[in-house]
C-alpha cells in the first residue's frame, strides 16, 4: 500500500544516491597549501637578517612568496624598525596603560644590482603594561612579533600588486 511517508522516504534516499557522486568531488583544504603553494608567486632571494624581526619578516615572506636558489633571482632586503607609544591623551595614574608597538618595513628588491621595486609600510599592534615586570616585557614582546608579521604580510601584498604577473 502506497504512503506519503513511504514516498518522502524513498525520495529522500534516491536524493541521497545521486548527490553522493557530486558531494564526493567536492574538498576543503588548508589556503596555504597545495597546487598553489607548490606554485609560489614569486621566488626571491633573501638578504641575511639583522634582527629576530626581520628573521621573522624573511620567514613570513619566504613561506608565501617562495624561496629560490637561483643565483639570478632578485634579491629581497627588509628592515624592520619598532617604535613603542602610549596611547590616549590621559595622564591619569593607573597601574594599567595601554601601549602599542608600531612597526616598520622597509624593502629595496634588487635584480642584476638594479633596484625594481622599493617601498615601506607600517603595522600596529596593541599591548597593556601592568607594572609586573616580566608580565610587561613577554606583552611587548609579543606586541612586537604580531606587528612584524602584519607588516611582512602588508610587504607580501604590495609586492605581489607590484611584481606578479597578470
Amino acid at each position: 500500500m502506497w504512503s506519503p511517508s513511504r514516498a518522502a522516504r524513498a525520495a529522500a534516499v534516491a536524493i541521497a544516491v545521486l548527490a553522493a557522486p557530486v558531494l564526493a568531488a567536492c574538498s576543503f583544504g588548508p589556503v596555504y597549501s597545495g597546487a598553489a603553494q607548490s606554485r609560489p608567486a614569486l621566488a626571491l632571494r633573501y638578504a641575511e637578517p639583522g634582527s629576530r624581526l626581520e628573521q621573522i619578516v624573511y620567514q613570513e615572506l619566504a613561506r608565501d612568496l617562495g624561496r629560490s636558489t637561483d643565483a639570478d633571482a632578485p634579491v629581497l632586503s627588509v628592515s624592520v624598525g619598532i617604535s613603542e607609544t602610549r596611547v590616549g591623551l590621559s595622564s591619569a595614574s593607573s597601574p594599567v596603560s595601554d601601549r602599542q608597538v608600531v612597526a616598520t618595513a622597509t624593502w629595496t628588491l634588487r635584480e642584476d644590482g638594479a633596484v625594481i621595486s622599493t617601498g615601506k609600510r607600517t603595522a600596529v599592534s596593541g599591548y597593556q603594561r601592568t607594572g609586573q615586570t616580566f608580565a610587561d616585557d613577554r606583552a611587548e614582546a609579543n606586541a612586537e612579533e604580531q606587528a612584524t608579521r602584519a607588516v611582512a604580510e602588508a610587504v607580501r601584498l604590495a609586492l605581489l600588486a607590484e611584481l606578479a604577473p597578470q
